[in-house]
């Protein structure tokens, strides 16, 4: 705080700085403090000057406040001057919904993740793994309303997503959320702006991981090896789909090795699971197996992805030749 006396300055002039705190919830007593000369002129003029320190006098609940104040040097008074103290805007909590693809929903639980943001608090990266295509709905609770920009305003890390959208709470404007679908890792500060144009000067990271769904995995465990059997043979055959999100298919086929034969399905189960598992013979006489006829047995799993018209490939095992 700073106060200039521009005229009948006298040498050994004291000034002092009279002043005290108002908000909706209180009035403080006036304190008067000494201040410090910091020159003079030979044309009787001089400059005080005194540092409040607001970390000391006020806390963060505290605010918004006014200080009211006014100075005196000699038998001057100035007349009483009011500045308004507001906190700058920032992230007190981060709420996740993750709702997941539409061919995952019933597969994959929806994902609620919280992250409390303290204001002393050095700042991290806050991280969440999500299945690509997800429905991300990103909710804000802030220490006051700010200025309701563009997404990609308030998250950088959105700046190519094409359908990211904000709601605000009416009868809690310090509520904001963002929704979006994720295609790919986001990873972004907040940015955050309030009607005094002050912004929220955090580092603080927020990452939302894209992760694939990855094709399925399949193997015939038996046979183990290529066999030779008789044409009255019974074969064992077992085979095992799995899938990190969901198997929609699971057989085994069976053709006669032969350029033009076409593949008959021996077995076959079907299902919304992450694992499927199939155990039946292959009676090698009803197939009208004779001697010297080789037969490919062949394990095939479909899985539940299907995003943005794309699915995956059917995964095949090798041949097994009987």
């Amino acid at each position: 705080m700073k106060l200039a006396v521009e005229r009948g300055y006298r040498k050994n002039m004291r000034a002092w700085l009279n002043y005290r705190f108002v908000s909706d919830k209180r009035t403080g007593s006036w304190q008067s403090v000494l201040m410090s000369q910091q020159g003079q002129s030979e044309d009787q003029t001089a400059s005080f000057e005194r540092l409040i320190d607001l970390a000391d006098e006020l806390v963060p609940a505290d605010l918004p406040t006014t200080i009211e104040f006014y100075y005196q040097a000699g038998d001057g008074q100035t007349r009483m001057q009011r500045i308004d103290i507001v906190a700058r805007p920032r992230v007190q909590q981060v709420q996740l919904h993750i709702t997941p693809p539409a061919y995952a929903v019933g597969l994959i639980r929806d994902q609620q993740i919280t992250w409390d943001i303290a204001a002393d608090q050095i700042a991290t990266l806050r991280s969440a793994r999500v299945l690509n295509g997800s429905t991300v709905n990103m909710q804000m609770l802030l220490n006051k309303p700010v200025t309701v920009q563009e997404p990609q305003s308030l998250l950088p890390g959105l700046l190519d997503t094409t359908d990211a959208s904000i709601t605000t709470d009416d009868e809690h404007p310090e509520i904001i959320t963002i929704h979006w679908t994720l295609t790919r890792t986001m990873q972004s500060p907040v940015k955050l702006v309030d009607s005094f144009g002050l912004d929220n000067l955090s580092e603080q990271q927020y990452r939302i991981e894209a992760i694939a769904d990855q094709p399925p995995s399949v193997s015939m465990t038996t046979p183990i090896r290529d066999e030779f059997v008789l044409p009255s043979a019974t074969v064992k055959v077992q085979a095992t789909g799995r899938d990190d999100v969901s198997l929609e298919r699971l057989s085994v086929n069976w053709k006669l090795k032969a350029d033009d034969a076409k593949q008959q399905t021996l077995a076959d189960q079907t299902g919304r699971q992450a694992e499927l598992s199939i155990n039946t013979n292959l009676v090698i006489k009803s197939i009208g197996g004779v001697p010297g006829d080789v037969f490919e047995l062949t394990a095939i799993a479909q899985d539940s992805f299907k995003l943005d018209g794309k699915v995956h490939d059917p995964v095949r095992t090798s041949p097994r030749l009987i």
